[in-house]
């Protein structure tokens, strides 16, 4: 570790000065990257004032911007969940688009997995840790970036929130769709209750003695 006494000047490219209250010293850190396979030769820095790491999108500010179509485009999916329409990237038209290396459908498509690293200091020692980005396949939260491990898939925060939202209008749907059947039983049961009512009494006029 290069110590940088709280200027980033002294540092080399592609690193930042950290200044921590509870550290003893400031040290030269390397910022935020995008690896391909956890392959540190395979990594792209990310400029985090610019990116939001949690949305996997451009901030706001830089919505509508040349940076929104700056390449290569750094969300990805996986290629089941473009093919059933439920995630897409900015647009791409070659592999090269991408930091996936494979553009398909517009989209950019995982062929390896993606891990977003970072470096961590607790109790003065540094640490380098990487987690998958979303839309690649894990087994638990933690193997995750977002933190959120659903049906096989890291998904980021707006896909969570895409998901919650699709998940309450099938419920919804099904509810309604089972009030729809349940009244449509009731008619069936009261429509053969008539029926059954309107056969008894004309077999009672039809077969029982007439009295005069």
């Amino acid at each position: 570790m290069i110590p940088c006494n709280n200027t980033t000047s002294i540092c080399s490219e592609g690193t930042y000065c950290l200044h921590e209250p509870k550290v003893d010293n400031d040290y030269c850190m390397f910022g935020t990257y995008l690896c391909i396979d956890d392959n540190q030769y395979s990594c792209i820095l990310i400029d985090q004032s610019k990116f939001d790491l949690y949305k996997e999108e451009v901030k706001e500010k830089y919505k509508n911007t040349p940076e929104e179509e700056s390449k290569p485009i750094l969300k990805t999916c996986n290629k089941e969940n473009v093919d059933n329409k439920t995630c897409k990237t900015q647009k791409c038209e070659i592999d090269h688009d991408c930091i996936s290396g494979s553009c398909y459908s517009n989209s950019c498509i995982t062929t390896k997995d993606i891990y977003i690293c970072q470096e961590l200091v607790t109790n003065n020692l540094l640490h380098t840790y990487c987690k998958k980005q979303s839309q690649m396949k894990c087994e638990t939260d933690e193997e995750c970036f977002s933190g959120n491990c659903i049906s096989n898939y890291c998904i980021n925060e707006i896909e969570k929130n895409e998901l919650s939202k699709q998940e309450k209008i099938n419920s919804d749907d099904n509810n309604n769709s089972s009030s729809t059947k349940n009244k449509i039983q009731m008619i069936i049961y009261i429509a053969i209750i008539v029926i059954i009512v309107i056969i008894i009494i004309y077999l009672i006029y039809r077969y029982l003695p007439t009295y005069y």
